[in-house]
């Protein structure tokens, strides 16, 4: 947690009691204004929830519980990736078009979320994308967003020992990231596509390498995402 000491102004309060205030009101997609006053003033929690969010304090705190979780007991570190569609809220209707000049644009939320998640069901990095749209175009911004710290020393580590994901992500750009950085996939294909290979002979190539004992721990993205989908605040 940020010190509660801030550099201007007062002691903040404390950080506990505003943060279950932020996961009540994500949990039950309520208004501000309707938050309880056991969180405290709605005001001071929106702002500091705000603040948070604009100057990556939140990014930072999940980086800290995600650490060592890409791994688990055996060293195995197999990873699964989904997407899924974020529907606006109808209070959204009437919003301001212009994004706040005190946040990145690059930090506002679109509607469109892929999130690799680990078989215990930790979700490890997640990207925001365009609404309806394809899967596969937020799958190399959604691996380069993958870093999990190590509990000890060195670099965070950016790669899984072997990557899950349905047949949206079979094609030849996510197969070719997956093997230049030396990553197992383990991703059906599609009917259409062994029809075609098929269909070339020789020229088809070989199929590619596919572990079905492995697949069987897919759903682990999807259980992730339902997590998050619990709440109905996603920002």
């Amino acid at each position: 947690m940020p010190d509660r000491t801030p550099r201007r102004g007062g002691r903040w309060r404390e950080h506990r009691r505003i943060v279950n205030g932020v996961f009540w009101r994500a949990r039950t997609g309520a208004p501000w204004r309707d938050l309880p006053d056991e969180y405290g003033i709605w005001q001071t929690v929106y702002a500091r929830h705000r603040r948070w969010s604009g100057d990556g304090t939140w990014g930072r705190i999940l980086d800290g519980l995600r650490t060592g979780r890409d791994q688990d007991e055996a060293g195995d570190r197999t990873a699964a990736i989904d997407a899924t569609i974020v529907r606006a809220h109808q209070c959204a209707a009437g919003a301001r078009r212009a994004p706040p000049k005190d946040i990145p644009p690059e930090r506002l939320a679109p509607a469109q979320l892929s999130s690799p998640a680990h078989p215990r069901g930790h979700s490890m990095a997640r990207v925001t994308s365009a609404g309806h749209r394809h899967d596969s175009p937020a799958f190399e911004p959604v691996m380069a967003a993958l870093r999990i710290r190590r509990p000890g020393p060195g670099r965070p580590r950016t790669r899984p020992s072997r990557l899950l994901g349905d047949k949206a992500y079979s094609n030849a750009a996510t197969r070719s990231h997956l093997r230049r950085r030396h990553i197992k996939a383990t991703i059906p294909e599609p009917a259409d596509q062994v029809r075609n290979r098929r269909a070339r002979g020789s020229r088809g190539g070989r199929p590619p390498a596919f572990d079905p004992v492995s697949d069987k721990d897919r759903n682990v993205a999807e259980r992730a995402i339902k997590k998050l989908r619990g709440c109905f605040r996603m920002d």
